[in-house]
């Protein structure tokens, strides 16, 4: 395990030797593409436009690494789409302003935002394009993020993770991640297994949607690298909280 951890600690830190710099369009359906979708060198944007609006226009390439891995990571946990509309639902500051930046970094359309009782709850542009490339890339999931499996864990646990410090003394689970769909649950435990970490998925009773538990030991050695990219304010101080409880063998 120890060499697995250093596998993976070397891996986050050489960003810029492992960025991968990806054609987005590869992402769209051929049909839609060849129907829709007007490629030029760098950008891409919807072929039947409104000629009184500016069009939008999407990157071409993508710099895949470790932001672009968190920011899918919280995008699959909380993500908002309705009709054209694509972005982040969530009341974090902080985590709506990671999305904001990612937005306008890969278009030209304007950021708006739904505020409910004077606070801002989602983040979007409104993109065809960019809707289907993310889906897209979640198609693709466990293939893209194997070299950034931190940050993308760390997007995930911002988003629909939740860090059980009371579960310090035991063996059910220390980080759990909320999943609608058992799919999803098993493909991010099929990409925790590929590095040898232990989890297990469990079923809520009451409603549809399951729960990812990463074990307390796996946790332990994920957290000091994981804390390099979790965002969320709580749940940073909960990971210091249990890596503090670990330094005074607290738990093993």
């Amino acid at each position: 395990m120890a060499i697995v951890i250093h596998a993976v600690r070397n891996l986050c830190k050489q960003k810029l030797l492992i960025d991968m710099k990806i054609d987005v369009t590869e992402f769209l359906d051929k049909k839609y593409k060849e129907k829709y979708v007007i490629i030029s060198k760098n950008k891409i944007t919807v072929n039947a436009c409104n000629q009184y609006r500016k069009p939008v226009l999407i990157r071409r390439y993508w710099n895949f690494g470790n932001n672009l891995a968190y920011i899918l990571g919280l995008w699959l946990g909380d993500k908002y789409i309705y009709g054209n509309r694509v972005g982040l639902s969530n009341k974090n500051p902080i985590l709506l302003r990671e999305f904001e930046k990612f937005l306008k970094h890969v278009s030209n359309s304007k950021v708006s935002f739904v505020v409910e009782n004077k606070i801002k709850t989602k983040v979007y542009i409104n993109s065809s394009i960019l809707r289907r490339i993310l889906e897209g890339m979640q198609q693709n999931i466990n293939k893209m993020t194997k070299s950034f499996i931190i940050p993308y864990l760390a997007g995930r646990i911002d988003s629909d993770g939740c860090i059980l410090a009371s579960n310090l003394k035991h063996i059910s689970g220390l980080t759990k991640i909320t999943y609608d769909k058992i799919k999803e649950a098993e493909t991010d435990k099929k990409l925790l297994n590929y590095f040898k970490f232990k989890s297990c998925i469990l079923k809520y009773k009451n409603r549809n949607a399951f729960d990812l538990k990463i074990s307390v030991l796996s946790c332990m050695k994920l957290f000091p690298i994981l804390l390099k990219y979790v965002k969320n304010t709580k749940k940073r101080k909960d990971i210091l909280f249990c890596l503090a409880a670990r330094t005074i063998k607290l738990v093993p």
